[in-house]
């Protein structure tokens, strides 16, 4: 578990990863009461990208085991995320939030304000045969989903304020996909699976 009652202001990303954030990775954890101000993310790589203001990339993992964001603020941030090789999955709080073997997540009261901007540029041999140019790009949160029996994902009482920019200079095929929402990117969940947004 990771509690927080804090104000965070001014940190600043640039570095070539694939998991960034305030947190870049959060398995099977709580985050709480916890707000990012005046932040600056700017990621141009070649691999596959997983950004958001608060934490890039949120997993719920295992049979009956919980995870939650709660009360967290995103605001002042400004976030530019590309990919020249794979896809980009980025979100100004969030850039893929994920339930399943049974686990549940929960986000509730918290809200984003944020200038984001997501961009595919790589162009059409630039990745092997098995891999796509996915833009998932969302105000809230970028990927937004739940998959396997009794997995949970539940998104209540928040909000998004933010700007959204959805680029992709890719010669799109068939098996590209571009998502771009002023709230969230994709939402959905599988056979068997929950997903809920509410308030």
């Amino acid at each position: 578990m990771i509690c927080f009652a804090a104000y965070l202001s001014g940190f600043v990303i640039s570095e070539n990863c694939v998991y960034a954030g305030f947190f870049g990775l959060v398995y099977n954890g709580t985050v709480k009461n916890l707000t990012i101000s005046n932040a600056q993310i700017s990621l141009s790589t070649n691999n596959v990208l997983y950004a958001g203001g608060l934490v890039g990339r949120f997993l719920a993992l295992g049979n009956k085991k919980t995870a939650a964001i709660e009360n967290c603020h995103v605001q002042d941030v400004t976030l530019f995320a590309e990919s020249k090789a794979y896809s980009v999955y980025t979100g100004s709080l969030a850039g893929y939030l994920h339930a399943s073997q049974g686990a549940s997540l929960r986000v509730n009261g918290c809200s984003a304000d944020a200038e984001i901007t997501g961009k595919s540029s790589g162009y059409s041999h630039s990745a092997s045969s098995d891999t796509r140019f996915n833009l998932t790009i969302g105000g809230f949160a970028g990927y937004v989903g739940s998959r396997d029996a009794d997995s949970t994902l539940v998104i209540a009482n928040s909000y998004s304020l933010s700007r959204v920019n959805g680029i992709s200079t890719v010669t799109r095929s068939k098996s590209d996909n571009l998502k771009a929402g002023g709230l969230l990117g994709y939402f959905g969940s599988a056979v068997g699976a929950s997903i809920q947004l509410s308030g």
